[in-house]
């Protein structure tokens, strides 16, 4: 389980600009929560580096967030719950609740 997790995150760095592949439902929400996981940490250690880590990591996140609505077969635009208040809770909870056909764990 771990390891899915880390080669999920791992994986959203190795392929960000790869427009053409498709990422998994499973993998994205993975990918996205240890992403959140990570840039706790990175502000309990070291808060200074919190706001560099969000900004270098927002064209990865982006992009494996859009790749996975687009396999998924939803609009892009449901991207635009990252903007609410708790956003990022949403759409990962948009993402499980609406693949029913794909395995989380």
């Amino acid at each position: 389980m771990i390891q899915k997790i880390i080669n999920s995150y791992v994986d959203m760095f190795k392929h960000y600009a790869d427009f053409g592949a498709k990422t998994s439902a499973p993998d994205c929400v993975w990918a996205l929560v240890a992403h959140i996981v990570v840039g706790g940490v990175i502000n309990l250690i070291l808060s200074g580096l919190y706001w560099i880590y969000y900004i270098a990591t927002i064209v990865p996140t982006l992009a494996v967030s859009l790749r996975t609505l687009k396999s998924c077969g939803k609009h892009w635009a449901w991207i635009l719950l990252n903007l609410l208040p708790h956003g990022g809770l949403f759409f990962i909870i948009f993402l499980v609740v609406t693949n029913k056909d794909e395995k989380f764990i």
